[in-house]
């Protein structure tokens, strides 16, 4: 049983790199590593479903660049210009 479980999960981890990976940044051009990208994606999954599966590294890409720009506002405003 677990030589089972451990052949499905390298499936589903290895569909998830290998094809919905490219597809994603492609399209959306995510520039997230591979780390955050299976992050957000099951995080995606547990909050929002199936439809996670686009919408995790979606809301994280919007985090991430929120962070940005709060920074450079912050820079900005101490530099004084």
């Amino acid at each position: 049983k677990a030589a089972v479980v451990a052949f499905t999960g390298a499936v589903l981890i290895g569909s998830v790199d290998h094809f919905l990976r490219p597809i994603l940044s492609r399209r959306a051009a995510l520039r997230l590593t591979p780390s955050l990208l299976f992050l957000s994606m099951m995080g995606g999954i547990l909050t929002f479903g199936a439809s996670g599966l686009v919408l995790g590294p979606l809301a994280m890409r919007v985090a991430i660049e929120l962070l940005d720009i709060a920074l450079e506002e912050r820079m900005i405003g101490a530099t004084g210009g």
